[in-house]
């Protein structure tokens, strides 16, 4: 009786992916906002900064690894542990990327003259690094992902906007190819279903319908309206909103906000940053005081684990990437 309870408790668990991400932009013609909530079990985020170089454009990037003093072995290979989940470079480009799980066994169809990402290069293979460096507008970026095949885009969607206002949101379409969807609005919202093939993902999304229905009635470009967004579609539990960025395309500003303790910003200005050369740091490390979410979602996280771990002992096989 007691391992059937667990089982149940398991399968009620993660019967909803454990990664979960919103994403939106606004512009008024004069400027251009981008903002994302990160909600996920991995609480350890950090940032890297880039400065421009000889023909690339000054940038910084999101990632979230393995924490190294945790006792927990890595989840995940090192290719997914360190992807690129969001930033923004020095002419205004963002972007940032959500988890899109879709029926089937379906992959990227490609063309043999779009080129092979290779891990050793100097972006080690992430083409949104490459297009933070290389890049000033989201036609441009558009046409960068193009020349390459990006498998990627199988289990992802990224929204881009720039500086100008542009916008689009790129995942695999019906036809397993690259699919562009750019906006007819004033602003653009990306969640975790499908855009381009809606009736082959597997989640139901109401932050979706939440973010775009409150934008509809108020597209003001403001940290206020951004951070009412951010609260109304934030997630709480063992997958919980560990940050939220808000970006000022057009003056390079960044608020960082952690573990949706909306009161409490952290503001750095990118071209700043960049000053001071290639850095990196964790993003905990800029807030003083650990809230209760965060010790309360790390402790629910771990009593998840703890339970994974003994409904396999049962032997029960959970879904993989969950």
């Amino acid at each position: 009786m007691r391992n059937t309870i667990l089982v149940a408790a398991a399968l009620v668990c993660i019967s909803q992916p454990l990664s979960a991400c919103s994403v939106f932009t606004v512009t008024d013609g004069a400027k251009t906002f981008f903002g994302n909530n990160e909600d996920q079990t991995n609480s350890y985020a950090v940032v890297t900064f880039v400065p421009a170089a000889k023909g690339k454009y000054g940038h910084f990037y999101m990632e979230t690894p393995h924490d190294p003093a945790s006792a927990v072995p890595p989840a995940e290979p090192p290719m997914i542990e360190h992807y690129p989940q969001g930033g923004m470079n020095d002419q205004g480009l963002a972007y940032d990327v959500t988890a899109t799980p879709l029926k089937g066994a379906r992959q990227m169809k490609f063309s043999p003259e779009q080129k092979v990402l290779d891990p050793q290069d100097e972006y080690q293979g992430y083409i949104l690094r490459r297009v933070l460096a290389q890049a000033a507008t989201v036609e441009e970026a558009i046409k960068i992902i193009k020349e390459y095949q990006v498998p990627d885009f199988f289990t992802i969607q990224v929204l881009l906007a720039d500086k100008g206002g542009r916008s689009a949101i790129l995942g695999i379409g019906k036809d397993d190819r690259l699919s562009v969807i750019r906006s007819s609005e004033n602003y653009q919202v990306l969640t975790n279903f499908s855009q381009a093939d809606p009736e082959n993902s597997t989640i139901f999304d109401p932050r979706f319908d939440i973010a775009n229905a409150m934008l509809k009635e108020d597209a003001s470009v403001n940290v206020a309206n951004f951070l009412s967004l951010m609260a109304a579609v934030h997630v709480e539990g063992v997958a919980a909103t560990v940050y939220s960025n808000i970006y000022d395309l057009n003056k390079g500003d960044i608020y960082f906000y952690y573990f949706h303790n909306y009161q409490e910003p952290v503001r750095v200005n990118l071209a700043a940053e960049l000053k001071k050369g290639k850095h990196s740091f964790v993003l905990s490390s800029l807030f003083k005081r650990k809230i209760f979410a965060q010790t309360a979602t790390e402790e629910m996280v771990k009593n998840f684990s703890g339970l994974i771990k003994r409904v396999e002992a049962c032997g029960v096989k959970t879904p993989p990437g969950r």
